[in-house]
């Protein structure tokens, strides 16, 4: 009966150990952030976090602007992408570069003219 127990507490300890190595997989972030003052363009690709994208997005941008804010964030082997017209822009996410591009836009066109993608990233797929 012991061997039983100990055995079976092997088999949870594998299965606990399994699901916490499935829980680590690594992922990798990726951000875009866009100044409306000057169009200045900031970006991140393959961040171990979401928040380390964002950052380096925007401290890319900042080096060119004080008003820059996150206008797309993707990851995990997606794309982002920022198309920018006369007066607005748009940002979108997607499988990849085209599909991302494609949707910024789309984005962009629905709030002005002249929209021309400034900008696409893409992240490693895990």
């Amino acid at each position: 009966m012991r061997f039983t127990r100990s055995l079976a507490g092997f088999a949870a300890a594998l299965v606990l150990a399994g699901g916490f190595a499935a829980a680590s997989t690594k992922h990798y972030y990726g951000s875009i952030a866009y100044s409306e003052g000057n169009g200045a363009i900031g970006w991140s690709y393959d961040q171990r976090t979401k928040q380390d994208a964002i950052n380096q997005a925007l401290s890319g941008c900042y080096k060119h602007a004080d008003d820059c804010i996150t206008a797309i964030n993707f990851w995990d082997g997606a794309c982002g992408a920022i198309a920018v017209g006369d007066n607005g822009w748009g940002a979108s996410w997607g499988e990849d570069m085209e599909f991302a591009s494609q949707g910024a836009l789309r984005e962009c066109q629905k709030h002005t003219r002249g929209c021309q993608v400034k900008r696409y990233q893409c992240t490693s797929t895990p």
